[in-house]
């Protein structure tokens, strides 16, 4: 509870609020002072206003809050001690595995980097109660002065008012949200904000190589060359299913199986044609099942491939001679292990696939300016390739990518202007995102 003050005094820059506290002006801007009992000092905290009325109501609110809901003095906490708290609390949630109600691990590291922007942007030790409605309005530039794109910036909004939520709603911030400086559309077109992808000549390059790395790391159990043939396979599913990097390290043996398929016709994914129509070929599909539990958006979907390396299967045979040749100091692979280990149940590092997917890159030449390429660049290539083709509508592509139709045509509809213009010299245009052949 706030102590009453006993002398009272209204001037020109000083005003009682509720007899509880004091509104007073510092330089331009008011500031609201009080005491707690129990607690030694005056407590003082910037309302980020410089209009004596604004200042009053926002007060009189603090105030309320303080005395209606029990709601403690925010600056008692810092922007750090904030941050740490929510994110305790989150690390909780990843913990008891029960991702459908909370988040999994991908997305907790992601909220972690967001966060830590905005610790930076705010300082460790900015007392959260000097934050006011505004606070937050000056973050874009400056994130932008750092090359964030906007998708990342806008992400980053969202996480940090994420944070104030989860504050407002524990009593420990007298405001539900802050104000951000908006990203309309039209800034999205004007800021080259072109997704990270391959071209399909490098992808070809990188499938090719991949395709070899496996062969000549399968037969091997020397630790090394067993970390070149799981990082192969891991990227090796990230080329061919566009899985994003948090469901496919979350990958168990048992969201992995084989489908018999027939085909006819043109097989262009499987490197093999069958001319004639009538002709069938038996293919092998890889079916992988991303669980709900895993998956960024929360829900479950499969996606399926052909896979004419069979680097599952040979992944597999690698790990089974690892437990026997080690005597079972390495995990054998049950249903319920983990794909893409090393030496445990836990997923291969960041640091581990990072540094493999550098000398991917470096392996192949593949020049990475500014480091744009990443691992997450597999995925862009995956549905940009699928649009391309034009073999199945958005609606399909974002059910087998786990997304939505939306993110799809804002995200991926603007990097097609060399395939626009091979359209174009086929007898084909496109005009308001419509395809028109001429006759």
């Amino acid at each position: 509870m706030l102590i009453p003050i006993r002398n009272p005094r209204n001037t020109d820059t000083q005003q009682t609020i509720m007899g509880l506290a004091t509104i007073f002006l510092r330089g331009k801007v008011w500031w609201l002072r009080y005491r707690v009992q129990g607690q030694g000092g005056y407590e003082r905290e910037s309302l980020g206003t410089q209009d004596r009325d604004a200042a009053i109501a926002k007060a009189y609110d603090i105030v309320s809050q303080y005395q209606n809901h029990g709601i403690l003095p925010s600056r008692r906490l810092t922007v750090a001690s904030a941050i740490k708290e929510y994110l305790d609390d989150k690390a909780t949630e990843v913990a008891t595995g029960n991702v459908l109600e909370g988040i999994g691990a991908g997305r907790f590291g992601t909220i972690q980097t967001h966060l830590s922007h905005w610790q930076k942007f705010l300082g460790d030790q900015t007392p959260l109660g000097n934050l006011h409605l505004d606070s937050g309005k000056a973050f874009k530039r400056w994130r932008l002065d750092q090359g964030a794109s906007l998708v990342t910036i806008r992400n980053e909004q969202a996480s940090f008012n994420a944070l104030v939520r989860w504050l407002y709603e524990r009593n420990k911030f007298h405001l539900a949200k802050l104000n951000m400086s908006k990203i309309r559309a039209a800034e999205f077109e004007n800021q080259d904000v072109r997704r990270a992808s391959f071209t399909e000549e490098q992808a070809q390059r990188i499938r090719a190589h991949l395709m070899a790395k496996i062969k000549s790391a399968e037969q091997s159990t020397n630790g090394v060359e067993y970390g070149d043939l799981l990082t192969s396979c891991f990227f090796m599913l990230l080329l061919e299913t566009g899985l994003r990097i948090g469901e496919a390290l979350a990958m168990e043996w048992r969201d992995h199986s084989l489908e018999e398929k027939v085909i006819t016709g043109s097989v262009p994914d499987s490197g093999s044609s069958v001319t004639n129509p009538e002709d069938q070929e038996f293919h092998s599909l890889t079916r992988v099942q991303v669980r709900a539990e895993s998956s960024k958006v929360r829900k479950s979907r499969v996606v399926k491939f052909l896979d004419s390396s069979n680097f599952f299967l040979l992944l597999k045979m690698a790990q089974l001679r690892r437990y026997e040749e080690t005597d079972g100091q390495f995990p054998k692979p049950e249903s319920t292990s983990k794909i893409f280990r090393l030496n445990t149940n836990t997923p291969m590092s960041r640091r581990i696939y990072l540094k493999g997917f550098e000398k991917l890159l470096d392996d192949l030449g593949i020049q990475n300016k500014q480091g744009a390429l990443v691992p997450y660049s597999f995925r862009h290539y995956y549905i940009t390739r699928h649009i391309n083709i034009g073999k199945i509508n958005t609606m399909q592509l974002s059910a087998i990518a786990g997304t939505s139709e939306q993110q799809i045509r804002k995200t991926y509809f603007h990097l097609f202007d060399q395939y626009v213009e091979d359209a174009a010299l086929a007898g084909v245009v496109m005009h308001d995102g419509i395809l028109i052949e001429h006759n």
